[in-house]
């Protein structure tokens, strides 16, 4: 019945990729590929929440160095090694949102960050969700030049 939050484990990325498709719409949504290789390229970066032996929530983040998220940072190429922290999923299980999994997790995922030596956290959100990350210590900075999916998202930045 506890929540457990830890790293993703390789075998688990199904799981991720079952929530992912469900989580955001088709042109947002990143493919199991990608989730492949984030856990192979940034596995101290990924984290899960799970609960009754089930993944329940993700938080994938990758290390940079550019201070916001762009369309380049959901290609599978390598970015510059930096101090920061870029978020690039957050989400639930239908089933367990709105039950405060995920911000315990978004929690986690800060200090996992802090710890790996990040000094800042960034990611972009849709209008709606800017309150939500502003909990965590999350700033908005403005409209993203990130067009992911073709939405319109806005760049938020926390230090660490």
């Amino acid at each position: 019945m506890d929540l457990i939050m830890r790293k993703v484990k390789a075998d688990e990325l199904d799981r991720v990729y079952e929530i992912e498709k469900v989580a955001f719409p088709p042109e947002e949504a990143a493919s199991l590929e990608k989730y492949i290789w984030r856990q192979k390229n940034y596995p101290d970066y990924f984290f899960v929440a799970e609960k009754n032996d089930k993944i329940v929530s993700v938080v994938c983040a990758i290390p940079t160095n550019q201070e916001l998220i762009n369309n380049d940072i959901f290609d599978m190429e390598k970015l510059p090694f930096g101090k920061i922290g870029a978020v690039v999923s957050v989400m639930a299980d239908e089933n367990f949102q709105c039950q405060g999994i995920t911000g315990e997790l978004i929690k986690y995922s800060l200090a996992k960050l802090k710890e790996n030596g990040m000094e800042k956290s960034c990611l972009t959100c849709k209008e709606h969700l800017i309150h939500y990350y502003s909990k965590f210590g999350y700033e908005l900075l403005g409209v993203s030049e990130s067009t992911h999916g073709g939405a319109v998202w806005y760049d938020m930045v926390c230090k660490l």
